[in-house]
């Protein structure tokens, strides 16, 4: 290089700036998310040393909201040891805000896209949606009472007879109060009418994939998958019918502004 370029080199003011914190004090388990998927696409030596910049879809606004309620459920004498939540804008999938758990700097484990859990009865408006979608009526009845299945397993016949939570009957009731309150006899029956083999493809509309083989306990939701994929399901209700894959990323550029990935909306898959 020249005299005059070293120069101007050498008396260039550098300008160091400490980071305050981190952004992992933000939102760690957000952050960390994301660093593992470009990690997987651009290797560790870009992520950590190569000065991109990456724009996401976090509100700091409610991921602070989310924190607070995380501190004061976790502060009662009675609280869980663990917890975790999510929040998703129904038209765009845009992820605002996400607490994988109590304390990312005691467990990275991230418990909305890691841990896979059974949703329990939080699956039942997708049973019920798929029997609507198949012509069943909200005025449709059936009867609450003692109900045993079987099916052969592994050469063995299976008896499966649901309870309800309550541990009682209450005889012939409506598809939508079945709903209402809950009741697992009656949701059970709903799926034994319209078909395993149709709930599965229905919830993978919804974003969930089910394992066909577990059988009729599915209409309790026994089939385990991520909160993530609980919390985008839930969205096709909020966005009439329709859902966006949940996005993290809007653009993604490299130290000299080259843009390496740009978010493109694609259009909603139409589950309802």
């Amino acid at each position: 290089i020249t005299t005059a370029d070293y120069n101007n080199a050498v008396n260039e003011q550098i300008l160091i700036r400490r980071r305050k914190g981190g952004d992992y004090k933000i939102a760690p388990y957000f952050t960390n998310h994301i660093l593992l998927k470009l990690k997987k696409k651009y290797g560790h030596k870009m992520i950590y040393g190569g000065g991109l910049r990456i724009y996401t879809t976090l509100d700091r606004k409610l991921q602070n909201v989310m924190e607070r309620i995380k501190e004061k459920q976790m502060a009662q004498i009675n609280s869980f040891s663990e917890m975790a939540g999510v929040t998703i804008d129904p038209q765009t999938g845009f992820v605002k805000a996400m607490v994988g758990g109590a304390d990312f700097f005691r467990s990275e484990f991230n418990r909305v896209t890691q841990a896979r859990r059974q949703p329990g009865s939080a699956f039942k408006p997708m049973l019920y949606a798929t029997a609507l979608s198949l012509g069943a009526r909200p005025t449709d009845t059936f009867i609450d009472e003692p109900t045993q299945y079987s099916r052969i397993v592994n050469d063995e016949v299976e008896v499966y007879e649901p309870g309800n939570f309550s541990g009682n009957h209450i005889g012939r009731i409506t598809m939508a109060h079945a709903l209402k309150i809950s009741n697992n006899v009656v949701s059970v029956q709903i799926l034994n009418q319209i078909g395993i083999p149709a709930l599965v493809q229905s919830a993978r509309q919804f974003g969930i994939n089910l394992d066909g083989e577990r059988g009729l306990c599915l209409a309790l939701g026994c089939g385990e998958t991520s909160l993530l994929n609980m919390a985008s399901a839930y969205t096709v209700f909020a966005n009439r019918g329709l859902r966006n894959v949940p996005v993290f990323i809007l653009k993604v550029t490299d130290r000299e502004v080259n843009v390496m990935e740009l978010y493109e909306p694609e259009e909603a898959a139409e589950v309802l």
